[in-house]
């Protein structure tokens, strides 16, 4: 895959045989299926066998079609820096398609469909050892410690935190542990990085509903990163002690994995003090 190719319908991505229905979010629809042979209509060959995802992002978007292709750019540029700067395992990914008319336009996405937990998931089941969860969280928090950070940083609740220059949004249900027990960051859009002046690129509220600032603090530094990754594990655990456990060995792996003091001491302050980033951030927020 080498470029964004334009279609002017659906069907000219060819044969997907889907093996399930749709599923459809705020943001995308997926389609998991099997990806023939020609994977498009003049297109590369499927570059793996098996079981696909096709997913339309940015739909209902509004987006014109000079935005659409600025936006695919972004995301291969995107991807490009993650798997060269970062050691976070992706799906791989096959082609990017712009697609629209006269209304609006949006992106087709297809890639590998890796099969396996979601971070959440895998940490609340009983089937894995505490051994080979915390192993799966430790690699985890080591990817996002692996983000090189610029020379930026942001003052948040009086810690000055280093900005990264390629931001990740990390949710438990964008990673996913494969059945082979690999973590993989299974969503990157929009795409996520930093302009020279340590603006966020790409940032357009058709796109983003986090302001810059929430943008910079929960995706673009790695200990704002950790901290809202550790809240909506706690919000998806089935009960007290389980929120509280799950929290206690957050925190042992996170300081195992070795950040810098000034993250560590955010994080630890956050969570004792009832994270008060996270509700100003939030505040107002229907979810």
């Amino acid at each position: 895959m080498t470029a964004i190719r334009h279609v002017a319908a659906v069907d000219a991505l060819g044969e997907f045989l889907p093996l399930g229905g749709a599923v459809g979010s705020q943001h995308a629809d997926l389609l998991i299926g099997y990806t023939g042979q020609d994977l498009a209509s003049a297109g590369p060959p499927a570059c793996w066998p098996g079981e696909s995802l096709l997913k339309r992002v940015g739909v209902r978007r509004g987006l014109s079609r000079a935005e659409c292709l600025a936006i695919g750019d972004g995301y291969l540029e995107y991807r490009h820096a993650l798997a060269r700067q970062t050691t976070w395992q992706m799906p791989r990914l096959a082609e990017v398609v712009a697609h629209g008319g006269d209304q609006e336009w949006h992106l087709l996405l297809i890639e590998q469909y890796v099969r396996g937990e979601s971070l959440s998931a895998f940490l609340g089941s009983t089937r894995h050892s505490a051994e080979y969860r915390q192993a799966a969280l430790a690699a985890v928090l080591r990817n996002v410690l692996s983000h090189p950070e610029t020379n930026r940083a942001i003052s948040v609740n009086g810690h000055r935190l280093r900005l990264v220059g390629q931001g990740v949004d990390l949710k438990p249900s964008n990673v996913v542990v494969a059945t082979i027990g690999s973590p993989y960051l299974v969503d990157q859009f929009p795409p996520l990085l930093l302009d020279g002046s340590g603006a966020v690129r790409f940032r357009w509220e058709r796109l983003h509903t986090f302001s810059e600032e929430k943008l910079k603090i929960l995706c673009f530094t790695k200990a704002g990163a950790m901290l809202r990754l550790l809240r909506l594990l706690q919000l998806s655990a089935r009960s007290v002690e389980e929120a509280a456990r799950l929290t206690r060995g957050f925190l042992a792996t996170v300081q195992a994995v070795g950040p810098r003091q000034t993250d560590w001491r955010f994080l630890w302050q956050e969570v004792q003090a009832n994270f008060p980033t996270l509700r100003r951030l939030y505040a107002g927020a229907t979810s």
